[in-house]
């Protein structure tokens, strides 16, 4: 789906429609966002499709950063058409290139089990804060994708954490209520940003 869908990204680009490819361009990033479940299995190549400018020298100036939200900054903030369409064909590079490692990409059980709290956890850093919002204001979809992400974790668990956790049920049941209140406000606030929602209160 990822591959299917950044694929389709680049070939609205290359249409010219501006609105038509800031909407695929968030198809194809929920469908990264839940994939939370592997992304540190990805290394330098997961920085690729979806890091941040921190860190590297000259920040959103940089060539050097590629990925969704370098496309994001273009689609949201007028970069040149050939910008653009530079930076998308980047990320569908990448994307392909994630799509043939993944046969051999092999994640430790001890790593899945993390998952459980470290994709939520990065959702608070980078989402809930509005760190990762470069204009497209899309945070609420975004760790609505993420909490989906952590469901997977938490049904390929669901047996050992049930033998070893007496709240497991609650666990479950918090997650799903959580989930439940982000696709609500996803749905009624699409393109509000979380710094815009924290402004509004």
């Amino acid at each position: 789906a990822l591959v299917r869908d950044t694929d389709r990204l680049r070939s609205v680009v290359a249409g010219g429609s501006l609105a038509s490819a800031r909407r695929q361009w968030l198809v194809a990033h929920l469908d990264y966002q839940r994939l939370g479940a592997a992304y540190d299995a990805f290394g330098d190549l997961g920085d690729a499709v979806d890091g941040l400018p921190a860190g590297i020298p000259g920040g959103t100036h940089s060539l050097h950063w590629t990925g969704f939200h370098r496309v994001e900054l273009d689609l949201w903030h007028g970069s040149s058409r050939d910008r653009l369409s530079h930076d998308v064909a980047d990320l569908d590079r990448h994307v392909h290139e994630l799509h043939r490692e993944l046969g051999t990409t092999q994640i430790d059980p001890l790593t899945l089990t993390l998952r459980a709290h470290e994709i939520v956890e990065k959702a608070l850093q980078f989402q809930l804060t509005g760190e990762d919002d470069f204009g497209s204001h899309t945070d609420l979809a975004s760790i609505r994708a993420s909490l989906v992400g952590t469901g997977v974790v938490l049904r390929a668990l669901r047996r050992p954490i049930r033998q070893r956790v007496a709240h497991a049920a609650q666990i479950e049941q918090a997650w799903r209520h959580t989930l439940s209140l982000f696709t609500r406000a996803a749905r009624s606030v699409p393109h509000v940003g979380i710094a815009r929602l924290r402004r509004d209160q």
